[in-house]
C-alpha cells in the first residue's frame, strides 16, 4: 500500500535514490540534490510543502512532489502562488493510481487556483507529463484533474562566452547600498506581470538564497540610473545535473567536438558520461525596456569574469518571446533545451488578466 505522508529527513536516503532516475532525451540526465533534497527545495519554493509517496510494505520512497508556495508580483501587489515542482514517480509505478492520489492531495491543499494559478515547469523531452497534460486539457469530463494551461515555451541556454559591442553602460559588482534601488527597479519593470518577487534584503538570511551574497549581482547604468541588474549563482553544492549518457549526434561526436568547438569557438564542453555539468545560472534578470542591448552587456562582463576555469558554462532560462532571447538567436555556439510553462486552475479556461505577452523563468527556480 502506498502512503502520501508530508517530507520526514528520516526518507533522505530513499529520497535521493529516487531523485537520481535518470531523465532520457539526447542526454541522459540525472538531476539530484546532494546531500540534501531539502536545501534545493526551499531555493524552489519560499515554503516547500513536500509529500513523499511511501511504500509501506518496504518503507521505500516510490513519489514526490512539492506545491510549496513562493512571492510573486501581479496585479501592482505582492502575492504568494503555488509552484509545482520535483514531481518523480518510480517508474514501476507510473501505470497505477499513484498519480490520482497525488492530485487529490494537490487538491487538498490548494484551494485557490482560479484565484491565482499555480505555475509548473516541464521539459519539453518529458513525454509522459506532456502527453498526459495534452490529454487532459482535450478531455470535457469533469474528473476533478486540474487543468494544465500552457503559457510559454521556454529555452535553457547553455553557453560560455557572449561577445558585445562597446556600449554606453557601466558594469558593476553590486553592494548593500544598491538593494533599494534594485527593489525600486524590480517593482517598475514588473509590477503588472505574474512574475517573481525577490526581497534582496533578505539575502543571507533565508534559504531561499542559499549561498548568495549581494557581491553575486551585476548592476548595469546608464549614467548615473540603474537600467538593469542579474545574479550568478553557483548551485553545484545543492542541486547536481549529472550527464548519465548520450545519444544521437552527441554520442557519436562528442570526443570531437570537445576537442575542437569548446576550444576554439567558445562552445560549452560535453562532459564524459557521470560527471557533473559545470555551470552557473543566470538569475533575477531584471532589465529597463527588456532591451537585449543591456543584458548583452550584462553577459559580456559576466562571461568575461567567470572564464577563469575553461570548463565553466552560464546557464539561462528564457521565454521564447521574451526580448532578452535576441541575445541568443543568432548565437551557435551554445547547447539549448526546451521547456514550456503551464499555469494550472481547476477551470478548462484561463482568465485573461493571467496571460501575457512573455513569462520570466528563473533557472535555478525550475
Amino acid at each position: 500500500m502506498i502512503e502520501i505522508k508530508p517530507y520526514d529527513a528520516v526518507y533522505e536516503q530513499s529520497i535521493q535514490a529516487l531523485i537520481a532516475i535518470p531523465v532520457s532525451g539526447d542526454m541522459v540526465l540525472s538531476f539530484e540534490r546532494s546531500p540534501s533534497y531539502l536545501t534545493g527545495a526551499h531555493i524552489q519554493t519560499e515554503t516547500p510543502r513536500i509529500f513523499l509517496c511511501v511504500d509501506n510494505g518496504n518503507d521505500q520512497v516510490v513519489g514526490i512532489f512539492n506545491i510549496g508556495l513562493r512571492r510573486i508580483i501581479f496585479e501592482q501587489k505582492i502575492k504568494e502562488a503555488p509552484y509545482f515542482c520535483d514531481l518523480r514517480i518510480h517508474p514501476d509505478f507510473q501505470n497505477g493510481t499513484l498519480l490520482l492520489k497525488i492530485i487529490r492531495q494537490i487538491n487538498l491543499h490548494c484551494k485557490d487556483l482560479n484565484q491565482i494559478p499555480a505555475i509548473t515547469v516541464v521539459f519539453a523531452d518529458n513525454h509522459k507529463m506532456t502527453s498526459m497534460i495534452a490529454r487532459r486539457l482535450a478531455s470535457s469530463q469533469k474528473s476533478g484533474t486540474p487543468y494544465y494551461h500552457e503559457v510559454a515555451n521556454i529555452e535553457t541556454h547553455i553557453f560560455r562566452s557572449i561577445s558585445c559591442k562597446k556600449h554606453e553602460f557601466q558594469i558593476r559588482i553590486a553592494h548593500e547600498n544598491d538593494i533599494e534601488a534594485m527593489m525600486i527597479l524590480q517593482k517598475e519593470i514588473y509590477s503588472p506581470s505574474y512574475t517573481l518577487f525577490y526581497d534582496f534584503h533578505e539575502i543571507k538570511e533565508t534559504p531561499y538564497f542559499h549561498g548568495l551574497s549581494i557581491s553575486d549581482f551585476y548592476l548595469a547604468f546608464d549614467g548615473n540610473k540603474l537600467c538593469g541588474y542579474c545574479g550568478i549563482w553557483d548551485l553545484s553544492n545543492i542541486k547536481q545535473t549529472k550527464v548519465l549518457a548520450y545519444h544521437g549526434w552527441m554520442k557519436l561526436f562528442r570526443r570531437l567536438y570537445n576537442n575542437v568547438l569548446p576550444r576554439f569557438f567558445n562552445f560549452p564542453y560535453l562532459p564524459q558520461p557521470g560527471d557533473q555539468l559545470n555551470t552557473r545560472s543566470i538569475h533575477a534578470i531584471s532589465i529597463q525596456d527588456r532591451s537585449p542591448i543591456i543584458f548583452k552587456a550584462l553577459l559580456h562582463h559576466i562571461c568575461t569574469d567567470t572564464m577563469v576555469k575553461a570548463d565553466i558554462s552560464l546557464l539561462c532560462t528564457l521565454d521564447r518571446k521574451d526580448p532578452l532571447n535576441a541575445v541568443f538567436d543568432s548565437k551557435i555556439n551554445k547547447v539549448s533545451k526546451a521547456g514550456k510553462v503551464y499555469l494550472i486552475n481547476n477551470d478548462s479556461t484561463l482568465e485573461p488578466k493571467f496571460q501575457q505577452s512573455f513569462f520570466v523563468v528563473d533557472a535555478p527556480r525550475i
